[in-house]
């Protein structure tokens, strides 16, 4: 019994080293990174009056550390939009732009802002009649945290649309953001 607690006892202080050193491995200065990662968005349309609506994100970041607490990120996501109600649902999908800097208060917890380019690439209706089309750009402001475990990320932002998302109506993609991505160093 004595000997299997040895092992035990190893193993875990095995495992905490292990995760302290790929824990402090990941702030190094002047790396380069790339970040896949997969989520959902909880959006809705502001001054429009519909419900929220789930869904996907997925794409890639490229994050490139200036200092120890210092960073920008650029990607490229592919987003589900929009609102409902009812039945009835309004999806403008985008592949969106964002670039943003990220301040690492710890060596795991990052804040970030940022802006974010939207480019239009469907206008997906069900069951809803708008008389105008999705405009082919939008601009948002993503204001975030994240967190570093190993090398796979927990982010979580908000999106405050900027601009119109449609012709002849003032409403605006805002969204709750959630994502897990993988960090790889290059």
């Amino acid at each position: 019994m004595v000997y299997f607690d040895r092992i035990r006892k190893t193993l875990c202080m095995m495992f905490l080293v292990f995760f302290i050193q790929n824990s402090s491995a990941q702030n190094e200065v002047s790396k380069l990174s790339i970040e896949p990662q997969i989520g959902f968005n909880v959006s809705n349309l502001t001054k429009a009056g519909l419900n929220s609506k789930i869904g996907f994100c997925g794409g890639v970041n490229l994050e490139y550390k200036i200092t120890k607490p210092l960073s920008m990120s650029i990607g490229t996501i592919y987003s589900v939009e929009g609102a409902k109600d009812g039945q009835a649902k309004l999806s403008p999908t985008y592949i969106n732009i964002p670039l943003r800097a990220n301040l690492y208060v710890t060596d795991n917890l990052s804040l970030n802002a940022g802006v974010q380019l939207g480019m239009n690439v469907a206008d997906n209706r069900e069951d809803f009649l708008l008389f105008g089309d999705a405009k082919s750009t939008t601009f948002s402001m993503p204001i975030g945290i994240s967190y570093n475990i190993n090398k796979f990320v927990v982010n979580v932002s908000y999106n405050i649309g900027l601009t119109n998302v449609y012709d002849n109506y003032d409403y605006k993609n805002s969204y709750l953001q959630l994502t897990l991505g993988y960090k790889i160093h290059i």
